[in-house]
């Protein structure tokens, strides 16, 4: 028994694969390891891993998880899935090689994840060749829900929205400017707070403001990361995650205007991953 793990700021999804080819399906919470603690990885997986399932017969665990590009970072993720898999050989990688293996394969190009949090890299078919650094959701995350929900708060405060706008803004969340900060400033992820807001942003898309809005957090997105590497004209680009998915006519848009060839976006890289690992490393 296997298990790959896709872990992003805000879930992480578990595939358990069988050896009769069986598969299923477990959540926890985003296991960001600049967020959580060895601790809370323990924690969440012995509260989440189905009962029915024996850790101990689990033989390898590939771990793909936002934030997890530095060593310290994935030994602390490292350290909260021993803990509770202490016989299972587990591999931790960063999700860009997860979207890069589910995007390309053994193909080449740009990859971006577009989620709570935002992230890109160059991959060469093998192995993550260049990276842009995305800084987080406090110094950069262009383009992702985050940054896209810090916006809409930003220009709600400032009192820049439309007024029928902001009035069905406060009727959608009902906080004042104190719980507001509070959340932002005191809470525990505030990136995801902020990035709860890209459900209203969603259902209010037909308002320009709005449009704007989101338009914006995509031109910053290709000025800030892609427009970044080197050549960058000379690949094309494939993007992943719930933000890149639900308003890809913006970001299409933002890549053309910025004549970047934008080829595919996918919603979820598990079935392609699952595929990967099937064809080149055995699982």
């Amino acid at each position: 028994m296997r298990i790959i793990a896709d872990s992003g700021s805000t879930k992480t999804n578990w595939h358990v694969l069988h050896p009769n080819g069986k598969k299923e399906s477990f959540e926890t919470i985003g296991l960001n390891p600049f967020i959580v603690r060895t601790g809370q990885v323990y924690k969440e997986i012995k509260s989440k891993f189905p009962k029915h399932l024996k850790a101990l017969r689990v033989r390898e665990i590939y771990f793909y998880g936002s934030g997890c590009s530095a060593q310290p970072q994935k030994d602390k993720i490292f350290a909260g899935l021993e803990r509770y898999f202490p016989a299972t050989i587990i591999h931790i990688h960063h999700d860009l090689l997860a979207a890069a293996r589910a995007l390309w394969g053994k193909g080449y190009g740009l990859i971006a994840i577009l989620g709570t949090g935002s992230s890109t890299a160059l991959y060469d078919g093998e192995k993550v060749s260049e990276q842009i650094p995305s800084l987080g959701y406090i110094l950069g995350d262009e383009g992702s829900g985050a940054y896209i929900g810090k916006l809409l708060l930003k220009s709600y405060l400032e009192n820049e929205l439309p007024v029928p706008l902001a009035k069905k803004f406060y009727k959608y969340h009902q906080q004042d400017l104190h719980e507001i900060l509070e959340h932002i400033y005191s809470g525990d992820y505030p990136n995801r707070f902020m990035g709860e807001f890209t459900h209203f942003i969603k259902e209010n898309l037909d308002n320009s403001a709005i449009e704007a809005l989101v338009r914006s957090a995509f031109d910053a997105f290709f000025r800030k990361q892609i427009l970044k590497y080197q050549n960058h004209g000379n690949y094309k680009l494939r993007c992943l995650g719930s933000v890149a998915y639900h308003f890809q006519e913006i970001l299409m848009a933002s890549a053309d205007a910025h004549g970047v060839e934008l080829v595919e976006i996918l919603q979820d890289p598990l079935p392609r991953l699952i595929d990967y690992h099937n064809r080149y490393l055995e699982i």
